[in-house]
């Protein structure tokens, strides 16, 4: 993540701050590959658990993550998302149809019309393509399990 000008980085999770710090520190390989819990939070309307309008919208943003990323072809959760392209489904729809299959959805209670949906995903990344995922503000890593060629870190 090292540039001429620091991206504005005030949004992190301590998770996210731990892992950047060691991205900046280069504590793992650009090949290393990283076991990542993603997350991110909608307004849905009252007991909507399965809101078709946030999982589009969360599908758009992990799509442009993944595509920011310096090598992002090579992340192993693009080929779970190939196989839903068998199914005769495009890009965006592939990852709907992954997130659909593959995310837990979780209501929070926000007010007397409205709750927080929140979708979880896990998947697997190259550490080179984890930055676009710290300057995300719409998707939040909750949690990483990263492996070394000599020892595995567990953030979060």
């Amino acid at each position: 993540m090292s540039s001429d000008k620091k991206p504005d980085l005030s949004h992190l999770s301590d998770v996210e701050k731990e892992i950047e710090e060691m991205l900046e520190n280069s504590f793992f390989s650009p090949l290393d590959s990283a076991h990542i819990k993603i997350s991110s939070s909608h307004f849905v309307e009252k007991n909507e658990l399965r809101c078709s309008k946030a999982v589009q919208c969360f599908a758009e943003e992990l799509m442009h993550v993944l595509r920011e990323g310096k090598n992002a072809g090579l992340n192993p959760v693009i080929d779970e998302i190939y196989e839903h392209t068998k199914n005769g489904r495009s890009g965006i729809e592939a990852i709907v149809e992954h997130i659909e299959q593959n995310a837990l959805f979780e209501i929070h209670e926000l007010d007397k019309k409205q709750d927080v949906l929140k979708i979880r995903l896990f998947c697997d990344i190259l550490v080179a393509n984890m930055a676009p995922f710290l300057l995300s503000k719409n998707i939040k890593i909750m949690s990483a399990s990263i492996q070394g060629a000599l020892f595995k870190k567990e953030i979060g």
